[in-house]
């Protein structure tokens, strides 16, 4: 027969139960709460002053040596949803940690996660929901039971403790509300399954009709928000955990408002919706003379004792979460093969001795020459590595200060959106990559439309909601990619066109000049063939009229040639 204690906590207050389990058999012994309201805010998160408390409260109890399972409210943790691809499960712990890291700032290697995936998934993916407790708050829990003389051998996550309480055979996919304390959990269960959890805080007031109205409230926004099943089934039964009289006011609210006559019709999700109290203590065959106040308080309690009897599997366990396989014993695998070789030694080491002695030599002097050759390659590879990564740095063409100054003047306040993670990088021009969280969608886009101008190109292929306390309920991942102006290529190939237009021209002038050069050497040989005819006084008149005559002509000639290139340059400019 095995002795087990569950207990659990909220702000005002600690609940335990006690039990026996013999096979499936689970027996009561013992329940009750432990108030906390006298411990001020500062004694509440001293680990030790609430240790003391909760072993003051549980020595009349008389635990001795039981098997001691923790609960954890769902505000206690971060709990974080995504997809991931197909992988065999000794892969998945390790990549789940690593999306918890990106998705959420106050997850670290140090914090304690654990998940569960769903049971199949669509296109080769996995739907897995994850929950993250941080360093600080684990080491504050082992603080606090050591103080409290309790060894907890299982942390579970409290909402997904209830959920084990519902028959085995209920195929309706279910709404469970529990109210423990000022907290309300409200959780959505399918064939088992936990698809839907969320919590939230209504403080008792005097009017009961406010309280009873804020919770209807928050029941129907958990059916609104909550994920539709197979053959878009939504919530078809309500349970409100704990006794019959205890939420006879809250039943009826419900059941009016749910009511298909009611004034104006029912919605379509919520008119033909079950509603009816769950008695935690009675499902487990308890007489109700031993159940204590407020029943449905205690709910997760019993969930942890029905699953720990049952040799069943908490979905979470902070304590034990979820782990990559350890590696093989690397130092046994080499004793083996240490062994091994010493045998093949023994057996075989005298006939090759002789031919080891011969090529020992050899050997050392082509490992000298490979050693020599190896550290001349790192060097090598070394440099070439960093001439490389400065010529793709060059070669990006990017003022990184000058870029980061505009992204900063551009990016809206903190008040609106922060970045999370960035990365920059030189290829294609310059890209810069950034993950961040914005308070609303509008934010996102209103940054876009800042950032982008001629030379930047902005994306954002993702922007996802998620609930966090800090208000930054939406995150994005954007990338800007930046291009050289279309101006100065336009003034690249206008300077190439100008310098070619000149060489032509060039060339042209060159041509003409020496053309012209070669015209009087033509002359002057027809001038001394005619050269033999003999001249009177009057054709010797004649021909020294006509050669001045023809001198300013040649000159004329040559002029233009020479006049002309700095206009033809000048057009060409």
């Amino acid at each position: 027969m095995a002795r087990m204690l569950a207990l659990d906590w909220t702000r005002n207050e600690a609940r335990y139960v006690l039990a026996n389990s013999s096979g499936e058999k689970l027996t009561i012994e013992a329940s009750g709460a432990i108030s906390l309201s006298e411990l001020a805010d500062a004694d509440f998160a001293s680990a030790e002053k609430f240790g003391e408390a909760i072993r003051t409260g549980l020595s009349s109890a008389k635990v001795g040596r039981a098997t001691t399972l923790l609960g954890m409210s769902r505000e206690q943790v971060e709990l974080l949803n995504f997809s991931v691809p197909a992988v065999p499960p000794t892969e998945l712990p390790e990549i789940v940690l690593n999306l918890a890291m990106r998705e959420s700032p106050t997850v670290t290697e140090e914090s304690v996660v654990d998940f569960v995936s769903s049971p199949d998934g669509e296109d080769e993916t996995a739907e897995v929901t994850a929950a993250a407790v941080t360093a600080e708050k684990f080491r504050w829990i082992q603080q606090a039971c050591t103080t409290a003389k309790l060894a907890p051998q299982k942390i579970v996550l409290r909402p997904y403790a209830t959920a084990a309480l519902l028959p085995a055979g209920n195929a309706q996919r279910s709404l469970l509300v529990n109210r423990v304390g000022e907290d309300v959990d409200l959780t959505v269960v399918d064939a088992g399954h936990v698809v839907f959890s969320r919590s939230v805080r209504v403080p008792a007031q005097d009017n009961n009709e406010a309280t009873t109205s804020r919770l209807m409230q928050e029941i129907r926004r958990t059916m609104m928000v909550a994920p539709h099943g197979s053959g878009n089934r939504g919530v078809e039964a309500v349970y409100l955990l704990g006794r019959e009289e205890e939420h006879a006011e809250l039943l009826a609210v419900i059941r009016r408002e749910f009511a298909s006559d009611r004034p104006g019709g029912a919605d379509d999700h919520t008119s033909d919706v079950d509603v009816s109290a769950f008695d935690v203590f009675a499902s487990l065959g308890v007489d109700h003379e031993a159940i204590p106040k407020n029943s449905g308080s205690y709910a997760a309690l019993l969930g942890m004792l029905r699953t720990e009897a049952d040799g069943g599997t908490h979905p979470f366990d902070f304590l034990n979460p979820r782990k990559p396989p350890k590696p093989p014993d690397r130092k046994r695998i080499m004793m083996l093969v240490g062994g091994l070789a010493l045998v093949a030694a023994v057996v075989f080491a005298y006939p090759l001795y002789e031919e080891y002695q011969d090529n020992q030599a050899t050997i050392d002097g082509l490992m000298s020459e490979i050693k020599e050759a190896k550290a001349s390659e790192k060097t090598i590879k070394k440099q070439a590595a960093i001439a490389a990564t400065l010529s793709k740095w060059e070669s990006g063409g990017v003022n990184w200060l000058n870029e980061l100054q505009t992204f900063s003047t551009r990016f809206p306040p903190p008040r609106d959106a922060m970045v999370l993670r960035m990365a920059l990088s030189s290829s294609r021009g310059g890209i810069i990559t950034f993950n961040g969280l914005a308070r609303d969608p509008a934010v996102v886009t209103r940054m876009e439309l800042d950032l982008r101008d001629d030379t930047h190109d902005i994306q954002t292929p993702r922007v996802q909601e998620r609930v966090q306390e800090n208000g930054y309920t939406w995150q994005f991942e954007t990338k800007v990619s930046m291009t050289p102006p279309k101006a100065a290529s336009k003034e690249s190939e206008k300077s190439a066109e100008k310098s070619s237009g000149k060489e032509e021209k060039t060339k042209s002038d060159e041509k003409k000049s020496s053309a012209a050069d070669k015209k009087p050497t033509s002359k002057s040989k027809t001038a001394k063939k005619t050269a033999p005819a003999k001249k009177t006084p009057s054709d010797e008149t004649e021909d020294e009229t006509t050669q001045s005559s023809k001198k300013p002509a040649e000159d004329s000639k040559d002029k233009p040639s020479t006049d002309k290139q700095p206009a033809e340059k000048g057009g060409a400019k």
